[in-house]
């Protein structure tokens, strides 16, 4: 089965779970869509311009097998996984769903406060400067663990009627174009909106609309994601020098690398990162089958990472495991992250991508499905979700993140409903109030 077969197959699959109102699977099949279709232009055109810096040897036909052979696999469980069926669940009560003290959203406007301020927007300096950092301020993973919550508290207003699907949409576009898309980093916002929009308009919209007008809202925030990630990832590094002019000089440059594709080896899913995912793939693939494998690491160390966060490390004076991305870098320059599917075949071959690719679409499906019917899992959906975007393209480290910020954040849950009905056993009984004369009975 060539790529461009795989690509349509995968497509359908995104377009399946869309339909589904299912966002873990879209997610996984929308990137995975991206990577095929550079894939099937690398294999047609030969070696794509923008990975120039990569040894030729990378781009072999052998590497292309296999990796073909890989993504057949994925997109077996991936079709699976969209297609089996699933019963239909009750709705989520929003008095069934804990909130969260009215006192932690003073911390939660103070951080997003400081998140705004920390650094210049890429309409006065060019993304990634070193003159953009204002304050040096970074909680790295614990970044997304706090804005997960703003997310879940918008939702649970969402489900109690307090807030109105398009004013809550409207709103967290708001909150990341002030804290993340005005600066130029597109992959937690585009995550966040993503989620936002599939619980707003999906399976935790609370007003009775006929669900035809539900999915053309829900394909119109989809649209607005992708438009404005793409957009500002184009104008990012421009935007400062050249104005509004950067828009024009980033849409021209798409519909060309689209009409030159036979001559530079890629196409416009360049913006998207998806020739580099590409890459990553085929770099793992040649470094397994060298004789260089990363013994399932990638699988077990998230464990590590979660009680090792990296803004604790220099304080506390520990080092952490290296994440699969950096060691990659160590054998190839690239241009940062490292796709799932291909980190998993570094790991340990195909037992590895077919065992660990599909307990995370097994978890992507349970997650999509019990969302809207469970506090549990919209407690996850807002840790996981929004984490999965960005994390399927920067290793399985990075999704895995995701998913112990949901257990963290279950526990917290759990750990808050035993304390508070301990207080409420502790407290004493009612003084009994005497009884009525018989003239007031």
């Amino acid at each position: 089965m060539g790529f461009d077969v795989l690509f349509w197959v995968t497509l359908l699959c995104a377009a399946l779970a869309l339909v589904r109102l299912w966002p873990g699977l879209f997610v996984v099949a929308i990137n995975q869509a991206g990577v095929l279709r550079a894939l099937g232009n690398i294999e047609q055109y030969g070696q794509p311009w923008s990975q120039s810096f990569v040894p030729s040897g990378v781009f072999s036909l052998e590497n292309l097998t296999i990796a073909r052979n890989v993504f057949a696999l994925c997109t077996l469980i991936l079709a699976v996984a969209v297609t089996w069926p699933s019963r239909a669940r009750e709705q989520i009560q929003a008095a069934s769903l804990p909130r969260l003290p009215r006192w932690v959203y003073v911390p939660l406007g103070i951080y997003v406060l400081v998140v705004i301020v920390s650094k210049r927007t890429i309409f006065s300096v060019a993304y990634n400067e070193p003159d953009q950092v204002l304050l040096e301020f970074s909680l790295s993973g614990g970044h997304v663990f706090i804005m997960s919550a703003v997310l879940y508290e918008v939702l649970c207003l969402v489900r109690a009627g307090s807030l109105k699907p398009l004013w809550a949409f409207a709103g967290i576009v708001a909150l990341f174009v002030a804290t993340d898309y005005s600066k130029g980093q597109t992959g937690v916002g585009g995550g966040y909106l993503l989620a936002a929009a599939f619980a707003c308009f999906g399976a935790l919209d609370p007003a009775d609309r006929p669900r035809r007008q539900r999915m053309l809202l829900l394909v119109g925030a989809v649209a607005t994601m992708f438009v404005l990630t793409l957009g500002v990832r184009g104008v990012r590094a421009s935007l400062a020098r050249e104005g509004a002019g950067s828009v024009t000089s980033f849409v021209q440059p798409a519909n060309d690398k689209e009409a030159n594709t036979a001559r530079t080896g890629e196409g416009a899913e360049t913006f998207g990162n998806s020739v580099q995912y590409a890459a990553h793939v085929l770099e793992c693939i040649s470094l397994y089958e060298g004789g260089l494998s990363r013994e399932w690491r990638s699988v077990y160390l998230p464990v590590v990472y979660t009680f090792e966060p990296s803004f604790l490390a220099g304080p506390l004076g520990f080092t952490r495991p290296r994440e699969a991305a950096w060691e990659l870098m160590d054998y190839y320059v690239h241009g940062g992250g490292i796709y799932v599917p291909g980190e998993l075949y570094w790991n340990g071959g195909y037992l590895c991508v077919a065992l660990v690719f599909a307990a995370l679409i097994a978890f992507c499906r349970r997650c999509d499905v019990r969302y809207g019917a469970s506090a549990a899992w919209l407690i996850m959906f807002a840790w996981f979700l929004p984490n999965l975007l960005q994390g399927i393209g920067y290793g399985f480290a990075q999704v895995s993140r995701g998913v112990f910020n949901g257990l963290l954040a279950l526990a917290v849950w759990k750990v808050g409903a035993i304390v508070m009905r301990g207080r409420r056993r502790a407290e004493p009984p009612g003084v009994p109030q005497p009884p009525l004369p018989q003239q007031a009975r």
